[in-house]
């Protein structure tokens, strides 16, 4: 997602309260949580899927497979790029 983890926080916890999500402790990690979406949840990405299909198709409508293979790639470089940034910088 690349937001902060202060952002996630506020988002999850919105979506918490609303009953969309639920933490779960690890069973792997006691200190870690795991995060899951409730039946509501779930009901509400199928609700969502449509409106998810739309708006990525009308944003890829005139590219071809391989202007989005090839769009992905750069995307991706410019990601692990970022994050070695991140990382140099001490973040």
């Amino acid at each position: 997602l690349m937001v902060s983890r202060q952002n996630l926080t506020g988002v999850l916890s919105r979506m918490e309260d609303r009953g969309l999500i639920e933490r779960v402790k690890s069973t792997v990690d006691s200190r870690s949580r795991l995060i899951r979406l409730t039946p509501n949840g779930w009901k509400r990405w199928e609700a969502m899927q449509s409106d998810i299909t739309g708006f990525y198709g009308g944003a890829m409508k005139d590219l071809s497979n391989s202007d989005l293979i090839h769009a992905l790639h750069y995307l991706d470089q410019m990601r692990e790029n970022m994050h070695e940034v991140d990382i140099a910088q001490g973040e």
